[in-house]
């Protein structure tokens, strides 16, 4: 059986030490975690401007990914009609081949586009 002072000893030589955390540490966490997401939306994103006639996505807003389910706000019932006829004719197949990500469907909703991602312009 060790004595007191042994245990001590041990304890010292086997708790690792404590790390000053630099700067470099967080700007590398923040990095990988939007190169993440940007694998995730931004490929979506880009598929979408691609795939999508000029006057329909400017009328539309990517809000996010969740689950495979993307959620999109339309500035119309009109522009939600027409792209709903076209994910219907072949879009969403387009889409997800376009993606590494899985995309389940497209939930479409009526709204205002004045938020930050807008992609007017």
């Amino acid at each position: 059986m060790a004595n007191p002072g042994q245990l001590e000893r041990l304890q010292q030589w086997r708790n690792r030490p404590l790390r000053a955390k630099s700067i470099g540490d967080g700007v590398a966490s923040i990095d990988r975690k939007v190169r993440q997401l940007h694998r995730r939306v931004g490929e979506f994103v880009d598929a979408w401007h691609t795939l999508l006639p000029v006057e329909l996505h400017d009328n539309t807003c990517v809000t996010g990914i969740r689950g495979g389910v993307v959620d999109v706000v339309v500035e119309s019932s009109a522009v939600s009609f027409e792209i709903d006829r076209r994910l219907r004719e072949g879009l969403l197949d387009e889409l997800r081949a376009a993606c590494r990500g899985t995309v389940v469907r497209i939930k479409l909703r009526i709204g205002p586009l004045n938020g930050v991602l807008a992609d007017k312009g």
